[in-house]
């Protein structure tokens, strides 16, 4: 019979042989397999170095349990499987001892959960699937004329990193799950797969947490209230803390609830000072716990504050932000776009890099950016002609964008930049050469610029006076006309 052993890697676990159960009363050899009676726990509560077990006097009874939190090992956790197995061939029809023998082996295998993402423990360190004893005989009865043998199990529960995302939802109380696969046969062979003997197997769960004691210090958060803002009165200002840095949070997105080992932040805004009291409100506790909002009315400063705690550190931080509300706000002046690029020609196959960085606004406002190709006529050019002609690579929403000169001819580009409120446009032309006539890329130091309504192309630039890139079919071949000639000299100088 061939065993059929789940596909999963094997984490840890190793094999000891010692007699401790009762026996059971001496039957007739009936040519029965052996086959698997019962299996208790032990563990030793740690956390203990990794290296050798404690003493046995350090283990408990323990019942696996993955609802009950006695039932649920931690990091570092020693364990002890008792496994008695029964094998009526121990005696003969006579009721007599006889040399059968027990083959034992175990494998451990880690579960992972679906859909929720779970730890998945490092490298095993003790040796798995092997059967025991290794060399010799295998075990025989714990008293002859009896049929029953007591076997072993020793496993050291490892460190991981992260926590399991159903238990961070509260769905279970355990992070990690092994099932731990334990078999017995007549012959050693056959625990690998032999079909000659009969190979009887049971299973076992067990679960495991993080351990507290392992983790180390959390540090303290620290809150940011964002920046002091003007608005007019009527408005409903957004209470943003949703830059606050955590630095046990580095890497994870706060609005992202798969993340291993983040701490949970706590947001509580409070108004401080200002013509009257407004208490600020959550639209939303659970998914922005960072957000919050008031309506101001009355003209003057508001001061409000959040406090952050990671309720891990127990030591809070806050921070202020100023609110000015004024009758009327002053209009918004529009941005200026400006595009600075190649001055002259560019050949085909060219990287051509159009920056937008000195675009600007009045009053500070941030900006965002957007690039287009387009026709003569500042109309749409469809994406199929784009790949085939004139290829954008990177940064269509960014200040600075490169693209890639496919085919000869003139490309119009448009960036658009944005205030918020307010947009403006300018226009950059590239004219390309096919790579076998030449070429050279400059930079533009005068740059096209517009303003909302204009439209702006290059403002020309000087030609390039620097020898092509690629030189012509004449003034490639003089170097080599010359080149014997100057090794001549360089062989009479040598002798």
């Amino acid at each position: 019979m061939r065993i059929n052993r789940i596909g999963l890697s094997c984490v840890w676990g190793a094999l000891i042989a010692i007699s401790l159960a009762c026996p059971a009363m001496a039957q007739n050899d009936d040519g029965t397999p052996p086959r698997i009676v019962s299996i208790d726990w032990l563990i030793a509560r740690g956390p203990w170095e990794r290296g050798l077990p404690p003493s046995i006097d350090f283990f408990t009874d323990f019942f696996p349990d993955d609802t009950d939190p006695d039932g649920i090992a931690e990091e570092r956790d020693w364990l002890i499987a008792v496994i008695v197995a029964r094998d009526p061939d121990f005696v003969d029809e006579n009721g007599e001892p006889a040399d059968e023998e027990v083959f034992f082996a175990q494998n451990t295998f880690w579960i992972a959960r679906v859909p929720y993402l779970s730890p998945e423990p490092g490298p095993n360190i003790y040796d798995t699937g092997q059967c025991t004893p290794a060399e010799g005989n295998g075990y025989g009865a714990d008293t002859p004329g009896f049929t029953d043998v007591t076997l072993t199990g020793l496993f050291h529960i490892p460190e991981w990193v992260g926590e399991n995302q159903a238990k961070k939802r509260g769905l279970i109380a355990y992070d990690v799950e092994w099932l731990v696969e334990f078999c017995i046969s007549n012959e050693r062979c056959t625990l690998t797969g032999a079909d000659d003997f009969i190979v009887v197997c049971a299973f076992e769960s067990i679960y495991a947490r993080s351990s507290p004691n392992l983790d180390p210090p959390s540090s303290t958060p620290f809150a940011d209230a964002g920046g002091d803002v003007t608005v007019a009165s009527g408005s409903t200002v957004t209470l943003d803390a949703s830059r606050t840095f955590d630095a046990d949070n580095i890497g994870f997105d706060p609005l992202d609830p798969n993340v291993f080992n983040s701490d949970d932040i706590t947001y509580t805004w409070e108004f401080v000072s200002g013509p009257e009291r407004i208490d600020p409100v959550y639209p939303d506790l659970v998914g922005t716990p960072f957000f919050a909002e008031v309506t101001l009315t009355m003209v003057g400063q508001y001061v409000y504050r959040v406090t952050v705690d990671d309720n891990v550190s127990g030591l809070p931080n806050s921070d202020i932000v100023t609110i000015t509300v004024v009758d009327e706000l002053p209009p918004n002046l529009a941005p200026t776009a400006r595009i600075t690029g190649p001055a002259g020609k560019v050949v085909t196959g060219a990287i051509v890099t159009l920056d937008g960085s000195a675009s600007s606004d009045p009053e500070s406002d941030e900006l965002t950016y957007r690039w287009v190709q387009v026709d003569e006529l500042g109309g749409d050019i469809p994406p199929d002609v784009i790949r085939r002609e004139f290829q954008p690579l990177s940064g269509l929403g960014a200040p600075v964008s490169t693209w890639q000169a496919i085919k000869a001819g003139t490309y119009y580009f448009n960036l658009l930049v944005n205030d918020g409120e307010n947009l403006a446009a300018a226009r950059f032309s590239v004219e390309v050469i096919d790579a076998a006539t030449g070429g050279a890329v400059v930079r533009d130091d005068t740059a096209s610029t517009a303003t909302p309504g204009d439209s702006a192309g290059n403002s020309g630039g000087t030609e390039n006076s620097a020898a092509p890139l690629i030189p012509s079919c004449g003034s490639s071949l003089a170097p080599l006309a010359i080149t014997p000639a100057v090794l001549l000299l360089m062989r009479g100088r040598r002798r």
